[in-house]
């Protein structure tokens, strides 16, 4: 069950996000990536966060493995071997185990509507999937929200909380 106040605020985090158009892609890339996995809402080694301080994080694991950063900016984690340049994107860090480098953090330019490049996804799933290979339970998984994993998974659902998120702004969901 969804307290009206866990409501409210993922509503107020939706807002500061200032676009549902954008919310709408970044929740179906989102989508995307946890039908590939299967990874459904009760699985122990997902953590989806709407935290204090506005934000939406997506754990597996101890990891990030997105986070948007406002309008148009997503955080992801790529392998390694990944370039970059390449891909379009900026590193931000290194994810590392035993003081030894195992993955990126990058930050990548979303366009509203625009779905990840291929290449950038397919990388970006295969770091998903290591990482859920190896994990039994998310540390973050005490605050993971059910109402967030809903949004991003039912369609319709989402199409209503967008709307309500930005009625005020008349933003078009679509």
């Amino acid at each position: 069950m969804i307290m009206q106040n866990e409501y409210d605020h993922f509503i107020q985090v939706l807002k500061s996000f200032g676009s549902a158009k954008w919310l709408n892609g970044y929740f179906d890339t989102l989508k995307r990536l946890l039908t590939a996995l299967n990874i459904q809402n009760e699985d122990e080694r997902l953590a989806m966060n709407v935290t204090k301080d506005l934000q939406l994080n997506t754990n597996i694991g101890q990891r990030w493995i997105s986070r948007p950063y406002g309008y148009n900016l997503v955080g992801l984690i790529l392998p390694l071997k990944a370039k970059e340049k390449t891909l379009r994107c900026s590193l931000q860090g290194y994810f590392k185990r035993m003081k030894m480098p195992e993955a990126k953090w990058v930050l990548y330019d979303l366009k509203p509507g625009a779905a990840l490049p291929p290449l950038l996804y397919t990388a970006w799933q295969q770091t998903c999937t290591t990482e859920l290979k190896r994990t039994v339970k998310s540390g973050f998984r005490k605050y993971h929200s059910s109402l967030f994993y809903d949004t991003v998974v039912h369609d319709e659902l989402r199409n209503e909380i967008l709307e309500e998120a930005f009625a005020k702004t008349k933003q078009q969901v679509i």
